[in-house]
C-alpha cells in the first residue's frame, strides 16, 4: 500500500468517526428551554416532576427501541452523505490524473472502497427500517 492511499483510509475512518459521533450528539442532546411560572420567574428543575421535566425538555414517552432506531437511522443518512462524498472525490480525483496511471488506479481504489461502503451504509438503513 502507497503512503497515500494510506492517509486516505485514515482520513475516511477518522471522519465516519467525528461523523457518527456528531450525529449521535446532535440526536442525543436536545435543548432545554426555561419555563416561566405564573409568577413570571423561572422554574428550575428542582421544582418539576420527572414527567413533566422529560415533556418540557421534549424526551417524550416513545419507547427506546424506537429512539435508537431513530437514532441509528440518523447516523446511517449522514454516513451515506459521507460516503456519497467519497466517491464524487474519487471521480474528481481520477478526472485530474492527467494521464497517470497510478492516480488513476488510486482514484478507482478510493471509488470501489466507497461504493462497497455505501451499500453497507444501505443495507444496515434497509435492516433498520
Amino acid at each position: 500500500m502507497t503512503t497515500v492511499y494510506k492517509m486516505h483510509r485514515f482520513a475516511a475512518v477518522g471522519l465516519m468517526a467525528l461523523a457518527f459521533i456528531s450525529a449521535l450528539l446532535a440526536v442525543a442532546a436536545p435543548a432545554f428551554t426555561p419555563v416561566a411560572s405564573a409568577q413570571g420567574d423561572l422554574i428550575t428543575t428542582e421544582d418539576l416532576l420527572p414527567t413533566e421535566f422529560s415533556e418540557n425538555v421534549g424526551l417524550g414517552n416513545a419507547d427506546v427501541r424506537v429512539t435508537i432506531a431513530n437514532i441509528i437511522k440518523a447516523a446511517l443518512s449522514f454516513l451515506g452523505i459521507v460516503a456519497v462524498c467519497f466517491v464524487l472525490y474519487g471521480g474528481v480525483k481520477w478526472m485530474t490524473a492527467g494521464g497517470n496511471t497510478e492516480g488513476a488506479k488510486e482514484a478507482q481504489k478510493i471509488m470501489i472502497s466507497a461504493l462497497i461502503g455505501l451499500a453497507i451504509i444501505l443495507s444496515a438503513w434497509a435492516i433498520t427500517s
